[in-house]
């Protein structure tokens, strides 16, 4: 499986030129998506596609860190406040915050151990953000669920289970990932990542700090 970066980082830097809004980096990040699931859609990875067993529904996995680039967080933010009023989401805002604060500074072990799941997921684990989720979210592709579970449960008691991934999957987001941030820091733009709530709260609870990373300063939470 093979991705001409260069075309993907050129594409993904003249969509981040264009972009002087929350509007345009979604589009940014819509790009980046769409290059990266053009490579996975092919015949091998069509047969690997096949086995994954994560579906709408499924949020074994989503008890994780999940580090996000500032595009995303903004993204996300601007997708909450044009739906904040909505019945669905209105306990997602205090979620948020909370998490934000709580989350902050724990690690993975850590996190795994307190099962604390995503703020965005709703009662059925379901994910309310899945058309805007982080390009990390997307990276992971399990054959089987209750592995995911096992290989958590395990962890918490200091001990490892081996979770069967397709890694052609994981191998391209992650390099997407990296190309995005890459782009961000050609513009001199901040290209750190943070933790999802934490990222995603500091653009919520100061909107502010948008027009901050367009004008390229690096964002203080």
């Amino acid at each position: 499986m093979n991705i001409n970066y260069a075309a993907f980082s050129g594409a993904v830097e003249q969509a981040l030129e264009a972009a002087g809004d929350a509007a345009g980096l979604r589009t940014m990040l819509d790009t980046a998506v769409h290059l990266t699931e053009q490579a996975l859609d092919n015949g091998s990875s069509r047969k690997q596609a096949a086995l994954i067993a994560c579906h709408a529904g499924c949020s074994a996995c989503c008890n994780l860190n999940v580090a996000v680039l500032l595009p995303e967080a903004i993204t996300i933010a601007a997708f909450l406040s044009g739906v904040e009023d909505q019945p669905a989401f209105v306990p997602l805002m205090t979620k948020i915050e909370k998490y934000a604060r709580y989350l902050y500074g724990v690690d993975n072990e850590e996190r795994i151990r307190l099962r604390i799941p995503c703020a965005f997921l709703d009662h059925r684990g379901w994910c309310l953000i899945h058309p805007i989720r982080p390009i990390m979210c997307r990276s992971i592709g399990a054959t089987d669920p209750d592995q995911c579970r096992k290989s958590l449960e395990i962890t918490c008691l200091d001990n490892e289970e081996p979770v069967m991934l397709n890694l052609t999957q994981k191998s391209l987001y992650d390099e997407a990932f990296i190309q995005v941030a890459a782009a961000l820091d050609r513009q001199g733009l901040d290209s750190r990542s943070m933790e999802l709530h934490t990222a995603v709260q500091a653009f919520r609870e100061c909107p502010e700090r948008v027009g901050e990373f367009f004008n390229g300063k690096r964002i203080q939470l």
